[in-house]
């Protein structure tokens, strides 16, 4: 028994539970990926500036993404 981690434990043991598990997170992680891939021109260029100055501030990362949030453009978290 994972008895320092009792969800693993109950995951392991409920199939139902595992499969409810297992389609949460590739649904999320299909989410991630396409948020990603969306916004990978400007995520790009965040990178090659954040490389070249060594840093940036807030108003340069909204800036540079639009002034959109990657949290918040895309569709909500599904329950």
């Amino acid at each position: 028994m994972h008895l320092a981690f009792p969800d693993l434990y109950l995951r392991d043991r409920d199939p139902d539970l595992r499969s409810l598990v297992d389609a949460r997170l590739k649904s999320q992680l299909e989410r991630a990926v396409a948020l990603l891939s969306e916004r990978r021109q400007e995520l790009d260029h965040l990178t090659e500036t954040l490389v070249a100055k060594g840093h940036v501030i807030g108003d340069e990362v909204r800036a540079l993404l639009g002034g959109k949030s990657m949290s918040t453009e895309s569709a909500s978290v599904k329950t």
